[in-house]
């Protein structure tokens, strides 16, 4: 959504020390954004294509919307950006890029959103050149704290509510400057003379080894920032005490 979007890291994390998240990620899943206001949003109910295949899906109109959207929406916020071969460094590694496809459903089993998402096939990317070894994994909480949270919440009566994050990853900047990937066939930029142009990758896309790693090296950074304490024994926890 927009909201999304628009919202950094930090201000959706601060939303939810003052109440606010729920009216701040609640948009309908129809509602276009600035950068595709279509005349007609289109939702079709039937399986998704094939993973990989652009053809396809360029053949239906729900999913070729799907798919220049999120495309639009890599570009406009700064993901990836084109560039000329002929600009790309002569050692540089040109990864592959991929899309998957996916329904969104309402609780009544209703598809209400046909999602593409553009990808890089990280597994092509060379160890200690494109990522840092150390720079490949990230926590998950445990389910054991999980559950004494909602117990808690259950106990003194607190209010438990998650939230979201669309393309969480791309909140995160990426220190490696020479990451490219080509473009999805029969979505791809020309130059002058009509050379296919590529795509540089400027954040941390999905698909990339150390993705997972500076998203969440970034949103510890924010949380501690705002007064959080990291718990040492479950580094996905985070806990603020307030007097009273």
């Amino acid at each position: 959504t927009a909201e999304h979007r628009s919202m950094t890291v930090l201000q959706a994390i601060a939303a939810l020390n003052t109440h606010r998240t729920q009216q701040a990620f609640s948009v309908h899943p129809h509602t276009p954004t600035p950068m595709c206001t279509p005349a007609v949003i289109f939702v079709d109910q039937g399986s998704p294509p094939r993973n990989g295949s652009v053809r396809s899906a360029l053949l239906r109109p729900a999913w070729r919307h799907a798919l220049h959207s999120e495309l639009r929406g890599l570009l406009n916020t700064g993901a990836v950006e084109y560039i000329r071969r002929a600009n790309i460094p002569a050692d540089a590694k040109i990864l592959r890029s991929g899309v998957t496809y996916a329904n969104k459903t309402a609780s009544t089993g209703q598809v209400v959103r046909n999602k593409a998402r553009i990808h890089v096939q990280g597994q092509q990317a060379r160890e200690g050149v494109d990522f840092e070894p150390e720079h490949v994994s990230s926590p998950v909480v445990d389910r054991y704290t999980l559950r004494v949270a909602l117990a808690l919440a259950t106990q003194y009566d607190l209010i438990a509510f998650a939230i979201d994050f669309e393309q969480a990853y791309l909140n995160a900047p990426l220190q490696e400057q020479h990451l490219y990937m080509t473009g999805l066939a029969g979505l791809t930029a020309k130059d002058e003379q009509g050379h296919d142009m590529l795509l540089r990758i400027r954040k941390s896309l999905f698909g990339l080894p150390q993705s997972a790693y500076n998203w969440n090296t970034l949103v510890v950074q924010q949380l501690v920032d705002l007064g959080f304490k990291q718990l040492k024994t479950d580094p996905c926890t985070f806990v603020m005490w307030r007097p009273g």
